[in-house]
């Protein structure tokens, strides 16, 4: 663009040109508009321009009937919107009357603790109890060694009970 000058040396200009005399800078930026004589600069262009009122008005037009488009596109999207609000409400009665029993319509809370996990039990039906703790181990009230079926243990623990 500028012939045997570099950028660097352009951009120094530009900064030195700032400093010394900024309301002129700034002006050449901002482009201060100058008024323009259509006639005079067809003539000199030898180029026909329309009328920029008529343009304006086209342009006027043009940007109501997009404001009336968007507006109409956005009243559909609402409606579309409201009717998928009533279907989901109408499942949702639809699932509450099915779910009657229950208090809530959804899964419910999660349970907490350890699922399959049953409790053992004897040949008798009695539960074993099983100890956490190496010293606790011992005979339990139903004759078995805490978690541990003994028939021995068993037959004592009744033997003494019986006296």
């Amino acid at each position: 663009m500028f012939p045997g000058k570099t950028r660097h040396a352009i951009k120094r200009k530009f900064v030195k040109e700032e400093r010394l005399d900024y309301p002129r800078i700034k002006a050449t930026l901002l482009g201060k508009k100058v008024p323009v004589v259509l006639e005079e600069y067809e003539k000199m262009t030898g180029a026909e321009y329309e009328d920029p009122a008529e343009l304006d008005k086209i342009m006027e037009d043009d940007r109501k009937q997009l404001e009336e488009e968007q507006a109409a596109e956005k009243a559909a999207m609402e409606e579309a919107e409201r009717q998928r609000e009533e279907v989901a409400a109408a499942e949702r009665a639809a699932a509450a009357e099915d779910n009657s029993g229950h208090e809530s319509g959804g899964k419910g809370k999660k349970r907490k603790g350890k699922k399959g996990k049953r409790k053992e039990r004897g040949q008798d039906g009695a539960r074993l109890r099983r100890s956490r703790k190496k010293k606790d181990i011992g005979l339990g009230g139903d004759g078995f060694l805490m978690g541990v079926e003994d028939p021995v243990s068993r037959a004592v623990t009744q033997a003494t009970a019986q006296n």
